[in-house]
């Protein structure tokens, strides 16, 4: 870092450390009247990582591809507009870097790398800069040497047992790299021509990396559909690959590009292991398990910088565990189920299930937008919001006394179960790329129910996503499954109060009374008898007056609830609360809803 004597004009200079010399050159330039301002601004400044001094820079002559010489930036340009940039905004970021880059720097000083291959004339470069070769037999010869040697032919020749060794001379050297017919462009000579040893630039590697790994064969065709990477590559890998690309075929190397920003800890700086906000990848698998971290890189918005805490870490745990224990209801009611043989069809299906299966379209359609968008988040929250609310707290929730008491093999039974199979496989599929072990663990088991082998030659990633259940959605099913879930979730308040103060203890120990607000919605809740207190999980529902002390609702207007204890005993059975428990002698602690089923599951 310091200024050598044939470098400087001013003999103080020579020796001199070139940040301790800035004061001498500053009261010299004031002596000669020549200093126009003088201030210390701070400013960012390129430091060594590892022994944190600022980088001195020096100037020495470079190579460079010339950005308007041969049209290179409008090639570019309009190629960004013809690219898929995700999020959008980056064609506009990309674009303002092309537009307002100088011409490209691709040669670096190294000992070692992939050469820049360049040859000089001795006799005229220094007079003439552009005295180097341009003829195209020399770049065909040194293509040839390097498609059948590798880039180290420009080092060394062949040894003979597929390495090789460093030339013996340079004469040598030359005499293998530059073709005899090679001349010099200005004074038309052989002799005279020499070898620059500059590098390329990595950026020019990487961003040649298409031409590489793309359009060789049938599978993976040129252009890719989509490069991914972290929003500094705007002015990295994106950016070089797009001026190769450009320059060599006039085309984009992508038809797609996405970007993502950085994971960083809680409290929103970069990760560091010496300011402790760093966790190991390695750690949250070993610690917590793949699926959970995997969770966790769905869940975020990836087009930001991602906070990553043991908070967040804990809360897709939870996720995760609700997720699993869906499946394993839907699993566990599928017990020598055959699709094949007990499924029942959709028009033939109990009301509840062809609405399930309704709203399993209905997602399907949303995660598949979700995916084909690169919208991640969207397919986290959208099957966590699925089997933990619409299913666990509301569709199977309802579904369990349908599977526990009635006949094995009872229509009923069976429209349940048919629609707990078309559940698990769709979800099944659609969570695959997400949670890719439990997924391919939930499949082997519906494998088994296929009458197949699990662990064949059959996974959840060779399939598709599932097609639409029902064809066109049934939009008034659906509106009035929807209505009464709110309803019901408005009892469930009340029932909520009721056990707080200790009235009763689950939700089949009561009996609701409800006040609608108007007629229609009376009738609307008539149309579900006579099984609405199951649908609200209770031993009895009414319409009518309330009590004073009941539950008025603040999200319907005029919806009130009163609840009371259920009348009559409880069944072993069911759980139900009835009068009619005992009715039949045959089974004296069972209601007679109970007593009809065992008289069907006796009969076959």
């Amino acid at each position: 870092g310091r200024f050598s004597a044939d470098k400087v004009s001013e003999a103080w200079l020579a020796g001199e450390f070139v940040l301790d010399a800035n004061k001498a050159i500053l009261e010299d330039l004031e002596e000669r009247g020549w200093l126009v301002h003088d201030e210390v601004y701070r400013h960012k400044y390129p430091h060594c990582w590892r022994c944190k001094n600022p980088v001195l820079f020096r100037s020495t002559p470079q190579w460079f591809v010339s950005m308007d010489a041969t049209g290179l930036r409008e090639k570019a340009l309009e190629q960004i507009r013809k690219t898929t940039w995700t999020p959008a905004f980056g064609e506009e970021r990309i674009a303002g870097m092309i537009e307002h880059r100088p011409d490209w720097c691709i040669s670096r000083q190294r000992t070692w790398g992939v050469p820049v291959p360049i040859a000089v004339c001795g006799a005229c470069f220094d007079d003439h800069e552009d005295a180097f070769v341009r003829d195209q037999a020399f770049f065909d010869h040194i293509g040839e040497l390097f498609s059948t040697e590798g880039s180290n032919a420009w080092y060394g020749a062949p040894n003979g047992d597929g390495g090789h060794r460093p030339y013996g001379s340079e004469a040598e050297r030359l005499e293998r790299l530059i073709p005899a017919t090679v001349l010099c462009p200005k004074c038309n000579e052989h002799d005279h021509l020499v070898l620059q040893d500059h590098i390329v630039d990595v950026w020019f590697e990487s961003g040649a990396s298409h031409g590489a790994v793309l359009g060789h064969d049938e599978g993976l065709p040129w252009p890719a559909d989509l490069y991914l990477e972290g929003h500094d590559q705007y002015r990295g890998w994106f950016h070089s690959s797009l001026l190769v690309a450009a320059n060599d075929r006039d085309l984009a190397p992508y038809r797609g590009v996405l970007t993502h920003g950085f994971t960083v800890g809680a409290d929103g700086r970069k990760m560091s292991k010496s300011m402790g906000n760093y966790v190991s990848p390695f750690e949250i698998v070993d610690n917590r398990g793949a699926e959970i971290l995997r969770l966790w890189v769905s869940m975020i918005d990836f087009l930001e910088d991602m906070r990553m805490s043991e908070e967040t870490l804990s809360r897709n745990v939870e996720t995760y565990r609700k997720l699993r224990n869906t499946f394993r209801y839907l699993l566990g009611n599928l017990h020598e189920f055959d699709p094949e043989r007990d499924r029942v069809p959709y028009p033939e299906m109990e009301e509840i299930d062809r609405w399930a299966l309704q709203r399993l379209d209905q997602v399907r359609q949303r995660l598949v937008r979700a995916y084909d968008r690169y919208e991640y988040h969207l397919v986290y929250h959208g099957l966590h919001q699925f089997a933990a609310v619409t299913l666990s707290s509301f569709y199977l929730d309802i579904l369990k006394d349908r599977l526990y008491t009635f006949p094995a093999r009872s229509r009923e039974r069976r429209s349940a179960q048919t629609a707990l199979w078309v559940l698990a496989d769709g979800l099944c599929r659609l969570m695959a790329p997400v949670l890719c072990f439990t997924a391919e663990e939930i499949w082997q088991k519906l494998e088994t129910l296929r009458g197949h082998e699990a662990w064949s030659n059959s996974s959840v990633h060779a399939t598709r996503f599932p097609d639409a259940v029902v064809g066109q959605p049934d939009q008034a099913l659906l509106d009035r499954w929807t209505r009464l879930a709110q309803i019901r979730e408005e009892v469930n308040k009340a029932l909520e109060l009721a056990r707080a103060a200790k009235s009763i203890g689950t939700s089949l120990e009561a009996r609701v009374e409800i006040r609608t607000p108007d007629d229609e919605t009376a009738e609307f809740l008539r149309s579900f008898e006579p099984g609405l207190h199951s649908l609200l999980i209770t031993s009895g529902a009414t319409l009518g007056e309330t009590g004073p002390d009941a539950f008025e609702s603040e999200v319907i207007d005029g919806l009130r609830v009163g609840v009371t204890r259920a009348p009559g005993d409880k069944c072993d059975r069911c759980w139900h609360y009835t009068l009619d428990v005992g009715a039949d002698a045959s089974w004296p602690t069972v209601c007679g809803r109970c007593a009809e089923n065992i008289r069907r599951i006796g009969q076959g």
